[in-house]
């Protein structure tokens, strides 16, 4: 019965833990603003809520990836203030800004990746409020990326990330008063980094007390087989 127990707790943890656990702790995928100069509109709503559309994004670098790191421009229907088109960031964050999303459209010649599509999509879990003030308006979530672009650097297309760092920078942006209109400003510089998720303290819990167990069974029939 105690050999069955054991047996049973090492391949249930060892399941258990590789199943909750995504994949991959590494690679890192930073969208920013480049060369692309500022640009786009950031909107403050009444409620705190924010939005912004067509902010310029220039660039995207790769690091710690299977293949294909390093940096590449990203074009896109954005205006660039140093002139030219590049990549293009939406967001919401939810309230009277409308819906809670995030996305970049854009097309990154330098990894094959020819026509214009959305290269990240994703929802914002929490933010900052640049109210009254020069603001940076700082963001975390959970996104995806085109699968075409995971392809690319050598990723599984379902891998998940996380962006730890979306910031933008406006001009003087004032909370406007209920019933007023949203207070605007162009968007002077923006960053999304972004992170594969790495595995949850329980899952690898898991992943332990599975070895332990198996560890302990192997043990346990070397002493009765002696």
């Amino acid at each position: 019965m105690r050999l069955r127990l054991i047996s049973l707790l090492g391949i249930v943890g060892l399941a258990l833990g590789l199943l909750v656990a995504p994949v991959g702790a590494t690679t890192v995928i930073d969208f920013s603003t480049g060369n692309a100069g500022y640009g786009g509109i950031v909107s403050l709503f009444s409620d705190g809520n924010l939005s912004g559309a067509g902010i310029p994004v220039g660039t995207v670098t790769i690091v710690g990836a299977p293949q294909n790191n390093g940096t590449y421009g990203v074009s896109g229907p954005a205006n660039s203030s140093y002139g030219g088109f590049v990549g293009s960031l939406n967001f919401s964050t939810g309230g009277l800004a409308g819906t809670n999303v995030i996305g970049i459209v854009g097309s990154i010649v330098g990894l094959d990746l020819t026509t214009t599509e959305l290269l990240l999509t994703g929802t914002i879990s929490s933010y900052s409020s640049p109210n009254a003030s020069y603001g940076l308006v700082a963001a975390v979530g959970l996104d995806s990326k085109a699968a075409d672009l995971l392809n690319a650097i050598g990723l599984d297309p379902a891998t998940q990330f996380e962006y730890f760092a979306f910031s933008i920078s406006t001009g003087f942006l004032n909370l406007p008063t209920a019933g007023q209109g949203p207070s605007t400003s162009s968007a002077i510089s923006t960053d999304i980094r972004n992170t594969e998720r790495v595995p949850e303290p329980s899952s690898l819990v898991l992943v332990a007390t599975g070895i332990v167990a198996l560890g302990a069974l192997r043990r346990y029939r070397r002493v009765a087989s002696a």
